[in-house]
């Protein structure tokens, strides 16, 4: 039973161990809890950054204890993806909390140590530092963008063997990063969505057609993938196809190039646009085009960074509600399954909001670290690639064990059997790797509920086997 989840500032941790400052660390680092050994020698640790003080699944007295194994999360609280990576971190910190209440491994409890990465790759690239040089985890949860992913996984987790797993980074480049099988991730990459984008396109019978994207891994990727689609089939000629890129300015997603754009867009006068974007700066173009009298009727197809009530709540009025009722979406299919419903009862109860999208692949990234950390039963401890040994016996076997609390104490008890694996089972759905760390999904259209306040769902719209699913989306 779920009673509470701790989620803390650290701002002192308690020292209980034996060696102090000075003395000789042993083989297992046994500092005292406010140390970390440093060639050889116990020395003090550096203090977390300010945007490094939540943790997940315990007190925080055993904020960095060693008898606690510690998992880093990357997730942006603040900034373009605020809202998206604030519910991606709860879902993780609810699989914590489930793996503890049920024993962990052991007895040896998770703590999830979250920073904010405010959506900049900088400030990640800095917790991911504190993450792996000083709180010594041996595996990282997120970031959420991929352009984040690929500075954090390229700069930091890389060269320090860290595995990294991210619940929603989606762009194509990252499937052929040269990395040891360190870098995993729980969703399907951007290919699926441009597949569908691309296809809904035919499907509408659109001509003319306006892409504007982020300029980063992730807007840039997904654009490439659709172009490309676009340009097979004679689309992307210069009197059928526009494209720009937009940066984000300020926590508003509020970019100056707005003005030119929205010029560039009236004189092209396309009969769709795609936005690729995320939160913010996707709540900033709609209300652009909502004060656009040549615009507000344009369909406007946006992709899952975008898949976020707040843009009910901000973009508002005659003109607003229009622009919204014109959004045709694109992401990851939302489960559906007796897993996920598990999953989406418990995230309510403990948050009183259902859960959003990449919330389910997020609780199964924790589980899935969990249920390979539990596999590892060298006496030299957990490291990265140990990890990435592991999770090599979850996919595509049998038995099929699920994401959950009652499935817990079964599945850690094949991984510490005789070397058999399982096929899990997500909140998110089947997570078959592929030998890029990688799974398939189907992509499902969404849509601006302007009545409800909600975002909902038409329903899948290409399948994880690359159909096409006509008729989705009424005309």
């Amino acid at each position: 039973m779920i009673r509470h989840l701790l989620f803390v500032t650290i701002l002192t941790v308690g020292c209980s161990q034996l060696l102090e400052v000075g003395a000789e660390c042993t083989k297992d680092g046994d500092c005292r809890a406010d140390l970390i050994c440093d060639q050889e020698l116990c020395v003090t640790r550096p203090a977390p950054p300010s945007f490094c003080r939540t943790i997940y699944g315990v007190e925080s007295s055993l904020a960095l204890s060693r008898t606690v194994t510690h998992i880093g999360m990357l997730m942006p609280t603040t900034g373009d993806l605020g809202p998206v990576g604030l519910a991606i971190e709860r879902a993780v910190g609810l699989a914590a909390l489930e793996i503890n209440q049920s024993g962990a491994v052991d007895g040896r409890m998770f703590g999830v140590l979250s920073c904010d990465t405010g959506s900049d790759p900088e400030q990640a690239v800095t917790a991911a530092r504190w993450l792996v040089d000083s709180a010594r985890v041996p595996a990282i949860i997120g970031p959420a963008r991929s352009t984040v992913t690929l500075d954090v996984f390229n700069r930091v987790a890389y060269p320090s063997k860290t595995l990294v797993m991210s619940p929603s980074a989606t762009s194509p480049a990252l499937t052929d990063v040269r990395d040891s099988d360190l870098l995993w991730r729980t969703v399907p990459t951007d290919q699926s969505q441009a597949a569908a984008i691309f296809q809904l396109i035919r499907d509408k019978g659109y001509g003319r057609v306006a892409v504007l994207n982020i300029d980063d891994t992730y807007g840039n990727g997904l654009r490439g993938a659709l172009e490309q689609r676009l340009c097979g089939a004679d689309l992307c000629t210069e009197d059928l196809y526009m494209s720009r890129r937009f940066q984000v300015e300020n926590e508003d997603g509020v970019d100056a190039q707005w003005p030119t754009i929205i010029e560039a867009l009236q004189s092209f006068s396309p009969d769709v646009i795609v936005f690729v974007g995320f939160v913010r700066s996707g709540i900033s173009f709609l209300e652009t085009v909502a004060a656009s009298e040549l615009l507000r009727e344009t369909p406007i197809v946006c992709t899952d960074g975008m898949s976020n009530k707040e843009a009910l709540e901000e973009v508002t009025g005659p003109h607003g509600r229009q622009v919204l009722s014109n959004v045709i979406g694109t992401r990851p299919a939302s489960p559906t399954g007796e897993v996920f419903q598990t999953f989406a009862t418990s995230y309510r109860s403990l948050w009183n909001t259902p859960p959003e999208v990449y919330n389910a692949n997020a609780y199964d990234a924790m589980y899935l670290l969990g249920f390979a950390i539990g596999g590892i039963q060298d006496s030299d401890g957990v490291t990265g690639p140990k990890i990435a040994e592991q999770l090599r016996r979850l996919s595509e076997q049998s038995p099929a064990v699920s994401a959950g609390q009652n499935s817990w104490g079964r599945g850690l008890s094949l991984m510490r059997g005789s070397g058999q694996g399982f096929n899990f089972e997500g909140a998110s759905g089947p997570l078959d790797f592929d030998e890029f760390g990688e799974a398939t999904s189907s992509i499902e259209a969404w849509y601006f509920d302007v009545d409800d306040g909600r975002v909902a769902s038409h329903g899948v719209l290409y399948t994880a086997e690359g159909e096409y699913v006509p008729g989705v989306i009424a005309d």
